[in-house]
């Protein structure tokens, strides 16, 4: 070889060389599937079609890669599963007829979707709890107008309701009756619009023309707005409580109603009456001689209230009642919502099962239903220590509770010594064991046993020993390699 060709050869080496060692290290980002639908809560129509969706990114994956997505009981978790189908990951979405062949659906039953990588196991992600039912019977409450308000011709205002058990594809339409006019003849109702609105919108603004109105020549008249499921009008349907006023454009704002004289505190409207003034939307609710706030019209609902028994005063009749001040309760729960949580050194902390409750010695009559926004006032207990033990325990967000090994770890996640609380052992007892671990930013899966971590290498393993995808606790680095490795688990 000449020494030309030798010299060539030589710099192309050391300048392959050199170009390898100058590239960057590829950041690792951990690859994830965020299930979008169905969500908490719903009801899901066995027969009926739904679109399961879920957001993905694509990091060092095959957008062409398969997914499986699963149905799981929430109850049975392992042992009742069905596989949907599979799709491209990239795709985001799968058709599904709503369903869980061969098995009884019983009243309660939760069941969730899980949508994980075919060649990955560790990368999936699972959907909120849904119920499946037969059959749902849509419901639909006007909420506003409601009765007692004064509309304007050439004023926009909103239409709003509650829809209930709708499937995402019905609709609504919006009427408005005419109440002051008896007639066997057509024109006491008309559309407020032509238009067919998703049931789950839950309003429409509208802006009021003359020529809309039944008897529109001779305002004002007195109304009430109807909406009705589009296709079975006749049967779902709900109209305003009481009747409204609509007047001509220009007509003069009424003579105010002399105020009255405040309402003094041995004279108090009595537990539970429903007040608002004509122009605010607020209601409220008379609780020990003072006025609460019922801030949702879920809350109202939930509270069991009716429309019909709101009596309109003027402002210094609300006025004249304080705001109401929540006692000081041990336990507490969101308005409309079933979580308890113990009130624990000024922190919360959530009693996680009936089974949980029972064993702490509490009492469901202690329970006060409160507005989230006072919940929210407080910190999450979610450090836990007996009282005369040196052991320290989180308490997860899914109520499960694990222990902290060390003091580097607990230093690892920023906690403070000042943030642990001392309870009883039967509190620290009713929490089940956090025994199922994940890297923050990883896939595999560990069960812990006997202070070991023991990697679960296949879903087939997984599944064979029962175990739960929603029991699995990410930890940081410096609690994973806190445990020492012990035999895999194949």
């Amino acid at each position: 070889m000449s020494k030309r060709i030798l010299f060539l050869v030589t710099g192309l080496i050391i300048s392959a060389a050199f170009f390898v060692n100058i590239q960057p290290a590829a950041a690792t980002v951990t690859p994830s599937i965020t299930v979008t639908s169905p969500s908490s809560g719903e009801a899901l129509q066995i027969g009926q079609r739904y679109t399961i969706k879920w957001n993905w990114n694509y990091v060092n994956y095959d957008p062409r890669e398969a997914v499986q997505i699963i149905a799981y009981l929430n109850e049975n978790y392992g042992q009742a599963s069905n596989v949907i189908g599979e799709a491209e990951v990239s795709k985001g979405t799968f058709d599904w007829t709503a369903g869980f062949p061969g098995l009884t659906i019983k009243s309660g039953d939760k069941f969730f979707i899980q949508v994980r990588l075919k060649s990955n196991i560790g990368v999936y992600g699972n959907s909120g709890d849904f119920s499946l039912v037969s059959s749902l019977t849509p419901s639909i409450t006007v909420t506003s107008p409601n009765g007692g308000e004064t509309w304007k011709v050439g004023e926009t205002r909103r239409i709003t309701w509650q829809a209930s058990n709708f499937l995402s594809i019905d609709k609504v339409r919006v009427y408005i009756d005419i109440t002051d006019v008896i007639s066997i003849s057509s024109g006491v109702s008309n559309y407020v619009t032509d238009q067919e609105i998703p049931a789950s919108q839950g309003y429409y603004d509208w802006t009021i023309t003359q020529n809309q109105l039944p008897y529109s020549s001779t305002l004002p008249h007195q109304y009430k707005i109807r909406i009705s499921k589009s296709v079975d009008p006749y049967t779902t349907y709900d109209s305003s409580d009481a009747a409204f006023s609509i007047v001509a454009a220009g007509t003069p704002a009424p003579t105010p109603t002399p105020t009255p004289t405040p309402v003094p505190t041995n004279a108090c409207l009595p537990d539970n009456a429903l007040i608002k003034m004509p122009d605010d939307p607020k209601v409220y609710v008379i609780v020990n001689c003072q006025k609460k706030w019922i801030q949702t019209a879920e809350e109202f609902k939930d509270e069991g209230y009716k429309w019909t028994d709101v009596k309109e005063v003027n402002s210094p009749v609300v006025q004249a009642y304080t705001d109401y001040q929540q006692a000081t309760a041990n336990l507490l729960k969101a308005i409309g919502q079933e979580k308890v949580y113990k009130v624990v050194n000024n922190k919360l902390l959530w009693v996680p099962t009936i089974s949980a409750f029972n064993a702490q010695g509490l009492k469901w009559s202690d329970v006060q239903s409160v507005d989230t926004s006072q919940l929210n006032q407080y910190q999450r207990a979610k450090l836990l220590q007996i009282n005369g033990d040196q052991k320290i325990y989180y308490i997860t967000e899914s109520g499960l509770k694990k222990h902290i090994l060390n003091e580097s770890v607990f230093n690892s996640y920023n906690n403070k010594w000042e943030d642990v609380v001392t309870v009883d052992a039967a509190v620290i007892n009713s929490y089940p064991d956090a025994n199922l671990i994940k890297a923050e930013d990883g896939y595999q899966v560990y069960k812990l046993e006997n202070g070991q971590k023991r990697w679960i290498k296949t879903d087939a393993a997984f599944r064979r020993l029962k175990l739960d995808w929603n029991k699995v606790v990410p930890v940081n680095e410096t609690e994973l390699a806190a445990y020492p490795d012990g035999a895999a688990i194949e």
